[in-house]
């Protein structure tokens, strides 16, 4: 007894549905590759379509707007990088060597997710106060977390001497996510070799132990403060200094 067969001409629902999946994965990438290369707001509807192999109504079917896209792949994003660093920190208990290793994931994905990172970093400032999807501002907030979390634990059990975990968790975030202005796979020493030493001036810090010096935190405040007297206050112009010539070649 033969097996029924599809009609022919009408795909199975699943083989659909698959297909619908993959056709907006590939308009996302499209998209991520294109605000890698260009940015977001000289990346158009119109190149997306070009590059994913679509038409634009295609496009408008799967995303009303180039913000919904934004918003997808920053999910996709954070879901890599948050997924990663959770499963490192159930293998690794060391908070050096979570320290280490948090570092080596962002400067991993800058290489392995490259497209990704450069796209999400150089819209991160734009879309930093923006307006977020639930899930994307819990992603966001649980990956923060999980460096706080690695700086506090290493601080209660006295291997960190840490003042402030927030600031020293923003410190590394801004040191290992300013990599893409200059970081090339192919032209660069290695990720592993950056993270090291990165990872290194930050635990141990950049100043040699024979130099006899160990300042804290409080000491180099008071520093700051004694160069007041050699700084020229900041110049600021307001706008109506300018011409609307100067001002247009000066954008």
């Amino acid at each position: 007894m033969s097996r029924p067969t599809a009609p022919r001409g009408r795909p199975r629902a699943a083989a659909l549905a698959e297909r619908g999946i993959d056709t907006r994965q590939n308009i996302l990438d499209a998209f991520t590759h294109l605000v890698a290369q260009r940015g977001y707001q000289a990346t158009s509807i119109s190149s997306i379509a070009e590059a994913a192999g679509v038409t634009k109504g295609t496009v408008v079917h799967h995303f009303a707007t180039k913000d919904h896209m934004m918003q997808e792949a920053q999910t996709q994003y954070f879901l890599r990088r948050v997924e990663e660093f959770s499963r490192i920190l159930a293998e690794v208990d060391d908070p050096e060597l979570q320290l280490t290793a948090a570092i080596y994931l962002t400067i991993r994905a800058h290489r392995d997710d490259r497209a990704g990172t450069v796209a999400f970093m150089r819209e991160y400032a734009h879309y930093l106060f923006a307006e977020m999807t639930p899930e994307l501002q819990t992603l966001r907030s649980e990956y923060a977390a999980l460096m706080v979390g690695i700086v506090r634990k290493g601080e209660a059990k006295g291997v960190f001497a840490v003042k402030n975990a927030r600031l020293t968790s923003l410190q590394i975030f801004g040191m290992v996510n300013h990599l893409w202005t200059w970081y090339r796979p192919e032209q660069s020493e290695s990720a592993e070799e950056i993270t090291a030493q990165f990872a290194h001036n930050i635990l141990y810090g950049v100043v040699s132990a024979r130099s006899g010096t160990d300042r804290s935190v409080e000491d180099l405040a008071v520093f700051l403060h004694t160069l007041k007297p050699w700084l020229a206050p900041v110049q600021t112009y307001a706008p109506s200094r300018f011409t609307a010539s100067e001002a247009e070649r000066d954008t």
